[in-house]
């Protein structure tokens, strides 16, 4: 069988395991990073966007693909998340001040650094031997990106970039799409549109930049939006500073993802060169 096939069979079978297990590793992390191999010889180096909900296993993935890519394939992969290009608190401090309040909490488009970003994979793709380059790192217990001091070095050339985050790929919706608020927070606090249409314009406009540096894309699609408060909030709790401290501020904080999330579960499955499922145990299923 070859890994297409396995990917996708027409016969209905399918691949499936929890996340970090053995079947994990065998049935998800070695068929998608085979098939990394496959798509990579037209690329000198080949970025993978891996996007999905919050909680559903990104950086999980692409951290396994990594491993599996440099110790068993022999290829220079490196992940990458955009949560490490929020701005800074006090950035977002600014933003808060001079555009909209709601743009103080990071996530939304908007809230990131999408110069630096596009900047840092344009970098990695022409890293020399004998190179180095910082990747940032934000320290989400804090809320604020990390010391110059603690950020990722880069000391070799890469071959497979994976780009993972929550709106990696996410095209802008349709203006006619923002004028029903989707919750209290947005009734409550954006009833001008104001932070809905900052948004949508920056997705519109430099976060499609960012996307474009992409030569594939996954979606990890699941079932509801129920499930990611469920998944954020174990993801919280591990933290060992959590920023948010209470069930009512956990809600809060979500509502600012829940238009773009519930947009991504309906778009994303048909712009994704590949979907892979996720029921409600977190287990991940190849179709």
């Amino acid at each position: 069988m070859t890994i297409d096939e396995k990917l996708f069979s027409s016969n209905g079978f399918c691949l499936a395991a929890p996340l970090v297990s053995q079947e994990y590793r065998k049935n998800i992390v070695e068929p998608l990073s085979l098939w990394i191999e496959k798509n990579r010889e037209s690329a000198a180096v080949f970025v993978l966007g891996i996007s999905g909900p919050q909680g559903s296993g990104k950086s999980t993935l692409a951290k396994g693909c990594v491993d599996y890519l440099r110790h068993e394939m022999g290829v220079s992969a490196l992940s990458v998340s955009i949560d490490d290009f929020y701005l800074t608190r006090q950035e977002r401090l600014d933003l808060a001040a001079t555009v909209h309040p709601l743009l103080q909490t990071r996530g939304v488009p908007g809230t990131h650094d999408v110069s630096f970003g596009m900047h840092a994979l344009k970098a990695l793709q022409q890293l020399q031997a004998g190179e180095r380059f910082q990747l940032p790192l934000f320290d989400k217990g804090q809320d604020d990106r990390k010391h110059i001091s603690q950020w990722q070095v880069v000391a070799e050339p890469v071959q497979v970039i994976i780009f993972e985050g929550w709106c990696v790929g996410l095209p802008a919706q349709a203006e006619q799409e923002l004028y029903q608020s989707i919750n209290e927070l947005e009734e409550r606090e954006d009833p001008q549109l104001i932070w809905r249409r900052f948004v949508n314009t920056r997705l519109a406009n430099e976060y499609r930049s960012w996307f474009a540096l992409l030569d594939r894309l996954v979606y990890l699609q699941i079932p509801d939006w129920d499930q990611v408060y469920h998944w954020r909030t174990q993801q919280e709790r591990e933290l060992p500073n959590g920023y948010i401290k209470s069930e009512e501020e956990m809600r809060r904080f979500l509502m600012h993802y829940e238009r773009l999330t519930k947009y991504g579960l309906e778009v994303l499955p048909g712009l994704a060169d590949i979907t892979i499922g996720i029921d409600e145990q977190h287990t991940m299923i190849f179709p």
